[in-house]
């Protein structure tokens, strides 16, 4: 644990001097979903042979990133004002509510939705309407610490992650319930200010916030959503393989969010889809498909090939908003992203000294999806 702790913290140390698919999860600190961490063949980087790897970059030469599965516990089947249904088959269709009574999206401004920003808001067009972003924190998961592989069924389906069974967890397992605590460093006070991280394995837009429960308390949404963690400041560092760091302005909404007013960050990774534009619906989107659908006719096969600066037949795959960083050793790509995602959050002035676990929330666009990681911490 040890090492890991000290990989981890060198993610975070050069973010306070500077500043002060479809899969993705925390760095720092240390989630319980990278309980694997330790078992062969993830423990020196490696993966089972034909399973879903989660990679990562943590931004040093000190040692590898050892994600584990951590980005494979999630939730499917997540839309606006529904529990989230666990089904994986419809994560990437058009205009599907899980439930019959859907939330109204309340994330419309096109500043704020992360892609096809130029479809009107509620039209046939607007395809993630539905999708969690456009009402943040509204979709119910069916685990606050994610699923293993997204399917609360234990089936594995499309649009998810099979997770490879060790005697941590199998697929289907709830997070809640079956990863222990797992301490990697992270001694804080009250109303300090504090570095967090975080990856994407492959990009589904959207947006992010930070919660806290206590570590003595059974893990629920009720309990997390009792303590949101605001972000310190108004920016993002996104810290490549060779630890270049570029500063982003972060863009963020606390309107129509729940817990009520609690404030979220939109991913500063753009999703890169086939004629996008902020004057009109994307190429796929117009076509009353979702960017990335792999639907099985011609228009959703050349959807599903979304990657930066590919023409599948649609036009060339832009990214929705700039690219954040110009290193040469993270170029634009939809998957597996070069680079760690580095925020500030001003902890709470009242938390009682102790055990609490961090809970980090990231609710896609452009996929019925959210994605979990919880991390326990201690209050000194």
């Amino acid at each position: 644990a040890r090492s890991d702790h000290n990989m981890a913290l060198t993610v975070t140390a050069a973010a306070v001097a500077g500043l002060a698919v479809r899969h993705g999860s925390l760095l720092y600190p240390l989630p319980r979903g990278g309980v694997d961490r330790t078992i062969p063949p993830f423990s020196t980087g490696g993966w089972p042979s034909g399973h879903y790897e989660c990679t990562c970059v943590n931004g040093t030469a000190e040692g590898p990133c050892l994600p584990a599965q951590s980005c494979l516990w999630f939730n499917q089947g997540c839309t606006i004002g529904c529990p989230c249904s666990g089904n994986g088959t419809m994560s990437r269709h058009p205009n599907w509510s899980s439930c019959d009574t859907p939330a109204n999206a309340t994330n419309n401004d096109p500043r704020t939705r992360s892609l096809n920003r130029g479809a009107v808001a509620g039209s046939e067009e607007d395809v993630y309407k539905f999708n969690p972003w456009r009402a943040p924190g509204s979709a119910i998961p069916a685990d606050p610490c994610g699923v293993a592989g997204g399917d609360q069924h234990g089936v594995k389906q499309t649009a998810g992650g099979e997770y490879y069974p060790t005697p941590n967890a199998k697929l289907g397992d709830r997070g809640s319930k079956v990863l222990a605590p797992y301490f990697s460093g992270a001694n804080w006070q009250a109303g300090q200010v504090v570095n967090v991280s975080w990856f994407i394995q492959a990009n589904h837009a959207g947006g992010y916030y930070f919660r806290l429960c206590p570590g003595n308390a059974a893990l629920t949404e009720e309990c997390f959503q009792q303590t949101p963690v605001p972000f310190e400041g108004s920016h993002t560092v996104i810290k490549g393989r060779s630890g270049v760091e570029t500063v982003v302005n972060a863009t963020m909404l606390s309107t129509g969010t729940t817990p009520k007013g609690s404030t979220w960050k939109m991913n500063p990774v753009p999703e890169c889809c086939p004629g996008q534009s902020d004057s009109a619906p994307g190429a796929c989107e117009a076509r009353g498909h979702t960017c990335g659908s792999y639907q099985h006719d011609a228009v959703g096969q050349q959807c599903g090939n979304h990657q930066c600066g590919v023409d599948s037949g649609l036009g060339k795959s832009t990214p929705a908003f700039p690219w954040p960083t110009t290193d040469p050793e993270s170029p634009p790509t939809g998957v597996a992203p070069k680079f760690a995602i580095i925020d500030q959050l001003r902890l709470p002035a009242d938390l009682a000294k102790g055990h609490w676990v961090l809970g980090w929330r990231w609710d896609c666009e452009e996929t019925a999806q959210v994605w979990m990681a919880c991390a326990d911490i201690n209050i000194v």
